[in-house]
């Protein structure tokens, strides 16, 4: 709720709480969307979607602190679609994303282990977010319900077949 890219108050907070653990707003905020891939299942489960083609971009990554292994793979949010968490298993089991709305732990933070968060390679790019994942994240706008135009009683049994019939084109124009 306090987010902040003002380097001044950041550079106070850094003085003020020297071993803190640092967050980042993801999604609006910040431009970035992070991929958070849990421990081994969630590394088996990239495995498997990079076999069938699923490609994650080479990108910035940071290792997390879990004792079983865990990483983020940062991503710019991509331009007119907003990216939400999601912790259903939209991409895979046990890969989760934080958009708008979420954060991320930071290195150097702390993990509850005891071991640090810190970046595979902190000179490495962000990279585009990619468009596979888009499409499993974002689903199409509810379709408006509109009233129906006859009721069950008022469709005459010898013109019912060709009543529901047009109903069903309206229904499939409408999507």
């Amino acid at each position: 709720k306090v987010a902040t890219s003002d380097l001044t108050q950041l550079q106070a907070w850094a003085q003020e709480y020297p071993n803190c653990n640092w967050g980042i707003a993801t999604g609006e905020a910040s431009d970035l969307a992070v991929i958070d891939i849990d421990g081994p299942e969630g590394r088996a489960a990239m495995s498997d979607l990079e076999r069938q083609g699923f490609v994650f971009p080479v990108t910035l990554v940071a290792t997390t602190g879990r004792i079983d292994g865990g990483e983020h793979r940062y991503y710019k949010m991509p331009q007119g679609i907003d990216i939400r968490n999601d912790q259903n298993g939209k991409i895979a089991p046990h890969i989760d994303v934080r958009g708008t709305g979420g954060y991320v732990v930071f290195p150097p933070s702390i993990h509850p282990t005891g071991k640090p968060y810190s970046f595979v390679d902190p000179s490495m790019p962000v990279a585009e977010f990619p468009a596979w994942i888009i499409g499993r994240l974002t689903v199409p706008p509810p379709i408006q319900a509109t009233t129906a135009q006859a009721s069950p009683q008022a469709v005459r049994k010898v013109s019912r077949t060709n009543t529901l019939v047009s109903f069903a084109g309206t229904m499939q124009r409408r999507g």
